[in-house]
């Protein structure tokens, strides 16, 4: 086999420090903002740990990336592009407060149900969006690094329509079960209340998308294996987090122990996700710098 290709200069590898900055002035500013060191308590020192590191590691996902893979915007432009707009997320995630009074001012709540900013929520869902992009990039950029065929991966396909049907079918049960009564159902109230059954099934459908892509390039023997793997993991986590929101959207839990500790699992298994995420590419995923080699037994023709 021929030797693995020298690693690339550590010059072509300076914009990872970009996301490394980026991110640890987004945990700045939530330590800043959420006032982590007020009195805190192990519980709330866990809370605001799981809530920080799924953007943590989304910022630190295009550093990973340019670190391992330095010539990746050359070489699969998909990928790398797809790390920066996941990136770019928290970014319009830290930006939603503050526009919040845009919002109001924009589309102003209805006297019956003042928590409803029609704008806002159509600004959650294009955030969405944006993520979704980030995460079907990604994973197009996953398929182009891919060299081997699929082995036995057909039932994976049935994977990104069965989550859209079932987030739309939790979507729609939930909307069933909110009480409306009263309630004068204006444009503003209908453009709310399809973006939230919409923001359900697009962030469902970008993960169980991304778990395809990520188990057909374990099953083939792709390398590196502990890579696939470990994105296997992360996509399966999060959806799993995802399906605990919207159970819970739908159940109304009356003892708050219960509660509280199906909360903690919710968030646990999406932040483990999204760490799983950044691991697997920070271990090299997708080898896309290394020589052409025999396909894994089993593949070959």
């Amino acid at each position: 086999m021929a030797a693995p290709p020298p690693p690339a200069p550590v010059g072509r590898r300076w914009p990872a420090l970009i996301f490394v900055v980026l991110a640890a002035l987004d945990v700045a500013w939530y330590v800043y903002s959420a006032g982590v060191f007020v009195n805190p308590t192990a519980g709330d020192l866990l809370v605001h740990l799981l809530r920080v590191t799924p953007g943590l590691a989304a910022i630190l996902l295009p550093a990973a990336l340019i670190a391992r893979h330095p010539d990746a915007w050359r070489q699969i432009p998909a990928l790398l592009a797809g790390a920066i707009l996941f990136a770019a997320v928290q970014a319009l995630i830290l930006v939603a407060d503050p526009l919040q009074p845009l919002f109001a001012t924009i589309t102003p709540a209805a006297e019956d149900l003042p928590s409803i900013v029609p704008s806002a929520a159509v600004y959650e869902l294009i955030v969405a969006f944006v993520s979704a992009a980030g995460l079907g990039l990604f994973g197009i950029g996953l398929v182009q690094a891919r060299r081997f065929p699929d082995r036995g991966t057909a039932g994976v396909a049935l994977l990104v329509p069965i989550a859209a049907v079932l987030s739309t079918v939790f979507g729609v049960v939930g909307l069933s079960g909110l009480d409306l009564t009263g309630v004068s159902v204006t444009a503003g109230v209908l453009i709310y209340l399809a973006t939230s059954v919409v923001l359900g099934i697009v962030r469902v459908v970008a993960w169980a998308f991304l778990a395809a892509v990520t188990i057909r390039g374990w099953r083939a023997g792709e390398a590196p294996l502990a890579g696939w793997w470990l994105a296997v993991l992360g996509a399966g986590l999060v959806l799993l987090a995802l399906a605990m929101l919207n159970v819970r959207n739908l159940v109304d839990v009356t003892d708050a122990a219960v509660d509280e500790v199906y909360g903690y699992i919710e968030a646990t298994a999406y932040a483990a996700g999204n760490l799983c995420l950044l691991a697997a590419v920070a271990v090299g995923l997708p080898a896309i710098d290394r020589p052409d080699e025999e396909a894994p037994e089993g593949t070959r023709a």
